[in-house]
């Protein structure tokens, strides 16, 4: 966990290329989740991630003032449950009662959606 860890750390926080990375500590490489290609991550270039990191996700759901229905998949393997009751939490703080979260049986990761 602690290689992965440095893994995605480096990618995601100091914005290196995979390359980058895997010539600093090459012990790395097999623990890269789309094998030789070290342009993509879980099917998206990498770049996608790296801006998401930049990103203050709770204060952009912070300023939610509409209903928002937050839905995930059982068996979401990319977000956990807490982050979905997260999301609703950020949007009921400003406006109680707005923000609802579900949790839909026996579904994966592509069905969740917010």
């Amino acid at each position: 966990m602690k290689l992965a860890a440095t893994l995605y750390h480096d990618g995601l926080i100091k914005n290196q290329s995979i390359e980058v990375i895997l010539r600093e500590r090459p012990e790395l490489t097999e623990l890269c989740p789309e094998g030789k290609d070290h342009v993509h991550l879980y099917g998206r270039p990498l770049a996608f991630y790296q801006q998401l990191q930049k990103l203050n996700l709770a204060a952009a759901w912070s300023r939610v003032k509409v209903p928002a229905l937050i839905l995930q998949g059982q068996f979401d393997w990319i977000m956990t449950r807490e982050d979905y009751e997260l999301i609703a939490q950020y949007v009921n703080a400003k406006r109680p009662g707005a923000a609802r979260f579900l949790e839909v049986p026996e579904i994966g990761t592509r069905f969740s959606i917010i």
